[in-house]
């Protein structure tokens, strides 16, 4: 059994870890943040690497703002449109991760990336 002292020392220790972990994390993210900034494209305020177009911007804004299903259909349709016509996104790849169970388990539900674990019953 641990003593107070021995406790109390465990917890400034934790406390340290925390502090120094929590500086190091909002050092490092300065440099990256500032770095991105840097060279970032003049006058845009984005992040380096990323996509911005005023178009598509504008177009986000009208979707959210929109009151008909309808109308989010089609604006997502054009924004859709805009994205091949300006090659913003070139997808690298697809991957899929096999899953099998057993035939006595039923209402196995896919997930995004591996089935998810409720709703699933057990017969025998």
């Amino acid at each position: 059994m641990t003593t107070r002292p021995e406790r109390a020392e465990n917890i400034v220790q934790i406390l340290i870890f925390l502090i120094v972990g929590g500086m190091a994390g909002a050092a490092s993210f300065t440099h990256v943040h500032d770095w991105t900034m840097h060279n970032a494209p003049p006058e845009t305020g984005g992040w380096f690497g990323w996509a911005e177009d005023a178009k598509i911007e504008a177009m986000r804004d009208a979707f959210a703002r929109s009151s008909s299903p309808e109308e989010q259909k089609k604006i997502a349709a054009d924004i859709q449109k805009e994205n091949y016509d300006q090659v913003i996104y070139i997808p690298l790849g697809q991957y899929v991760i096999p899953s099998a169970w057993r035939k006595s388990l039923t209402g196995v539900l896919d997930g995004p990336a591996t089935p998810v674990f409720w709703n699933i019953d057990k017969s025998e």
